[in-house]
C-alpha cells in the first residue's frame, strides 16, 4: 500500500523524473530492466542510462509520460508464470566444468561449453 501511494505521488509530480524515481517506478511495476526496455520500446542499455547515478541520460518526454501512465494505471507484474511462456518445469541442470587455461579466450570457451551443455539437456 505504501509503495502504491509513493508511486502515485511520483507519477503525478510536475518536475522531470530523477534516476531514482525512474528505477523506483520500474521496480514498483515489477519489471526487470529487459522487460521494462521492451515495454518502453528501447534497449536495456537505454534503461541503464536512465537509471545511472553517475552519468544519467534523461528520458524523453514521451517515454516519461508513458512511464507515468503505466504507474498510475498500476498494472503491476506480480509474478512471471513460467508455463505461459512455454517452458516446462524441469529438474535443475547439473553443469560440469572442466579446467581451461586462464585468459580471455578461456572464458569464451567456458561460456560456449556451458551454452552447449544447457542446449544438450533440453
Amino acid at each position: 500500500m505504501l509503495h502504491e501511494v509513493i508511486a502515485q505521488s511520483v507519477a503525478k509530480k510536475t518536475a522531470k523524473l530523477t534516476t531514482a524515481e525512474i528505477k523506483f517506478l520500474r521496480k514498483y511495476l515489477g519489471w526487470s530492466s529487459k522487460d521494462f526496455a521492451d515495454a518502453m520500446g528501447v534497449t536495456p542499455t537505454q534503461v541503464s542510462r536512465w537509471e545511472s547515478k553517475t552519468i544519467p541520460k534523461p528520458m524523453s518526454s514521451t517515454a516519461e509520460r508513458l512511464l507515468r501512465v503505466l504507474a498510475l494505471e498500476g498494472n503491476r507484474v506480480d509474478r512471471y508464470p513460467v508455463r505461459e511462456f512455454g517452458i516446462q518445469d524441469r529438474a535443475p541442470v547439473r553443469l560440469r566444468m572442466r579446467g581451461v587455461r586462464a585468459g580471455r579466450s578461456a572464458s569464451k570457451k567456458v561460456a560456449r561449453e556451458l551454452a552447449w551443455k544447457l542446449l544438450e539437456t533440453r
